[in-house]
């Protein structure tokens, strides 16, 4: 008998316990209305708290809408807001219409039960940003071990935090007594601390909070020496209940030692880690430690996904993935993939208990494990695992129609219908039904992981020239005279050259062996060579394909996650793919004559798309015309003039190419939105510029960005991360998102 487990979703067990803990407040609540974003005096926040805090009784704050219905921000100047012994729900407008904002001077809020047993915040719909100090967005502070916070948090974004003197808890902060944590639908991003940079749970003496999270993201936050960039619990007294993660992911965090993303050494509790991501996070300059380390306690994965993180080592010893390093440790999987975690020489190291006695991996079937560490054994039910199988995931964590972001399975995954046929979760990590037929064989069966693959699920390309994998564009140049390749990585800003080339030589970057890295690569048109140089360890290949006179498209033709030598013969306009699936050769006849061929996948199956810009159109402007891999349908569009500069791209976000140009007589940027036809254009640039657009805040949306060649810089206005200017390159540089998105 089918066993479909319920998650937060709808109404789930831990979405009534949570409703049910939002609504334990006492019918006789006073409400306070904040009316300005003064840091004092009537009407303010901050009297508000002052006033809640004088009443015996359980209070709502809520804010004005006439004043709260754009953006403000209430910026602290008197330090911390204290919330004493009082039961409270502040009640955000929503957390794109309000920030709590800490200056980076002290913490945002100080939550303390000194006389009363048992206090009950709850905080909605609003964010926290920019405290400095232990737990600089909230600290939970206790003074007794009969005393004890229940703190609920929903439908907030906690960010840009950080804690001084090495302390811990960049985001939250238990640091006394007991307690409990209930978090639901929040974002902790860029939040800094030596330990638990997001969230650190330890309660001190000994006690640790009980802790429910359920559909939140965690990403970008650093931790230090004490690992978790996420979430640490340390303690060997409460709590009794379990401690419950589900449809939770870490991404893109950074933990130096001691559990890049999680820290956990509890012996007394079981931790529920449901349709969890942990992928893309990193040990930094220092670290040589695993994603996640467990070092006591009992663990159970289900429909989770530990995928391609990363550390330093060099020795080839220690784990990436997991680490279970102490005794009295059981770690059991059902429906994981734990795979695809690698050290510093390319290594994949993801799972490891070395010594029984110092842990123990239990299988209860239907996994994808890639490498085991050392002598590391898995127990129980092997039924449906598969070890040493390459799980062909997405490399980059995407938002795939949730902001939890995930790692699709790509076609031909061993992850699709092959989960546990009679126990899964009823949902994945986005809220998708399980079970759905992702093969197309007429059996509808659970994958394995926190991703359930749709018929009409796409895995997006590797973002062009993201030469590091971390999911965002690079600034990137060629340098002729040399035959030299510079980029400047966007993860820490460090910079790379090879050489590799001569100055007659076209550059043609792009992933082609599907590991998530821009490979560099050139076509030299003299001889009609193709020469890729391995992002995985800078050996080379070489193949003939093409002809003197033909102008490289690279892109992926075929879907297979790689990009495809193509080209495009304006003699003939005919294009010729080399596919790299199956090394056949597609030719198709497509344009005609004074034709530009461009990128794209306007469609957005997955697949590059046949498509030319057509200058001088029949229209008596320029056209666009593409062919749709999806149907082999052809689509034209009339839009722009002969003087504009192609610069099509996926700015909106939504999976497809738009079509688009830059006027270099006004500088301007014109957008056709793929969802609806309609247009819109921003100013960015001067005539002499180069429109060099990409991806590089890997939001994935489009950014655009100009190289300006007279002073050698870049001038970015990133569609999430904002504006910046990159001084890189010298004179003679060619920048690289204009060798093969503007031909």
């Amino acid at each position: 008998m089918q066993r479909a487990i319920r998650q937060a979703f709808g109404l789930s067990v831990l979405t009534i316990l949570f409703t049910v803990l939002l609504a334990a407040v006492s019918v006789t609540a006073a409400t306070f209305t904040v009316t300005n974003t003064n840091d004092g005096g009537p009407g303010s926040l901050r009297q508000a708290i002052l006033d809640a805090n004088a009443t015996p009784d359980a209070d709502i704050i809520q804010f004005d809408a006439g004043v709260f219905s754009t953006p403000q921000t209430i910026t602290l100047t008197s330090g911390q807001l204290t919330i004493l012994d009082s039961n409270l729900t502040i009640n955000g407008p929503g957390a794109e219409l309000l920030s709590i904002s800490a200056n980076n001077q002290f913490r945002s809020f100080l939550i303390r039960a000194e006389n009363t047993p048992a206090v009950t915040v709850t905080i909605n719909n609003l964010t926290i940003k920019d405290g400095n100090a232990g737990g600089g967005g909230i600290r939970v502070n206790d003074t007794g071990t009969d005393l004890r916070v229940i703190l609920n948090i929903s439908g907030v974004v906690i960010r840009d935090n950080t804690t001084n003197s090495g302390a811990a808890g960049g985001g939250i902060q238990f640091a006394h007594g007991l307690g409990e944590l209930y978090v639901n639908n929040s974002i902790f991003r860029r939040n800094t601390a030596n330990g638990g940079a997001a969230i650190s749970c330890g309660g001190g003496g000994g006690a640790c909070v009980a802790v429910t999270i359920t559909n939140t993201l965690f990403e970008e936050n650093v931790a230090g020496g004490l690992g978790g960039a996420g979430f640490t619990c340390c303690g060997n007294g409460n709590p009794v209940s379990p401690i419950v993660l589900e449809n939770v992911a870490f991404v893109r965090n950074t933990g130096g030692n001691n559990g890049m993303v999680m820290r956990i050494s509890h012996p007394t509790t079981q931790f529920i880690f449901r349709n969890m991501t942990v992928a893309g996070n990193n040990s930094g300059v220092s670290g040589n430690t695993a994603a996640l380390q467990l070092e006591f306690g009992h663990f159970s994965f289900e429909n989770s996904t530990i995928a391609y993180n990363t550390n330093l080592d060099t020795t080839g010893s220690l784990p990436v993935g997991i680490n279970s390093i102490w005794g009295d440790t059981v770690i059991s999987f059902r429906n994981t993939i734990v795979a695809k975690n690698s050290n510093a020489i390319g290594q994949n190291r993801d799972l490891s208990a070395q010594n029984r006695n110092l842990g123990r991996l239990d299988s209860l079937g239907y996994n994808i494990f890639g490498t085991l560490v050392g002598g590391t054994v898995v127990e129980g039910t092997t039924t449906g695992n598969q070890i040493g199988n390459d799980p062909l995931l997405d490399r980059v964590p995407r938002e795939n129609g949730s902001f939890l972001k995930t790692l699709a399975l790509r076609p031909g995954s061993p992850a699709i219908d092959a989960g546990d046929p009679a126990t899964f979760l009823a949902t994945d990590q986005r809220g998708i039904t399980r079970p759905v037929d992702g093969d197309a064989n007429g059996s509808a069966l659970p994958d394995i992981g926190a991703f359930e693959k749709r018929p009409q699920d796409v895995v997006l390309q590797t973002p062009l020239f993201d030469f590091e994998g971390d999911g965002r564009s690079d600034v990137s140049i060629f340098r002729p005279g040399p035959g030299q390749w510079w980029y400047l990585r966007s993860s820490d800003g460090g910079n790379r050259a090879f050489a590799f080339g001569q100055s007659t030589d076209e550059a043609v970057p792009g992933d082609f062996t599907g590991d998530g890295k821009t490979d560099i690569a050139f076509f030299r048109p003299s001889v009609g060579q193709w020469f890729v140089l391995r992002s995985e360890d800078s050996t080379f290949f070489a193949f003939p394909f093409g002809a003197s006179g033909d102008v490289p498209v690279p892109g992926d033709f075929d879907g297979d996650g790689r990009v495809d030598a193509g080209i495009f013969r304006p003699s003939n306009s005919t294009w010729y793919v080399l596919r790299s699936s199956d090394l056949g050769i597609t030719i198709s006849p497509f344009g005609t004559a004074g034709d530009k061929p461009i990128l794209g996948d306007f469609d957005g199956d997955g697949k590059s798309d046949l498509a030319v810009f057509r200058p001088a159109g029949g229209s008596g402007g320029a056209e666009w015309w593409f062919t749709r891999s999806s149907d082999g349908q052809n689509r034209a569009f009339a839009f722009g003039t002969s003087t504009d500069k192609a610069v099509a791209g996926d700015y909106t976000g939504d999976g497809k190419t738009d079509v688009a140009f830059w006027r270099p007589s006004n500088g301007l940027w014109y957008v056709l939105r793929s969802e609806d036809n309609s247009f819109y254009s921003f100013p960015f640039g001067v005539s002499t510029d180069v429109p060099v657009p990409a991806d590089y805040d890997g939001d994935g949306r489009l950014d655009a960005a100009v190289f300006r060649p007279s002073i050698s810089t870049w001038y970015l206005q990133r569609s999430t991360a904002g504006f910046e200017v990159v001084p890189f390159g010298t004179t003679g540089d060619r920048p690289l998102p204009a060798t093969t998105t503007l031909q």
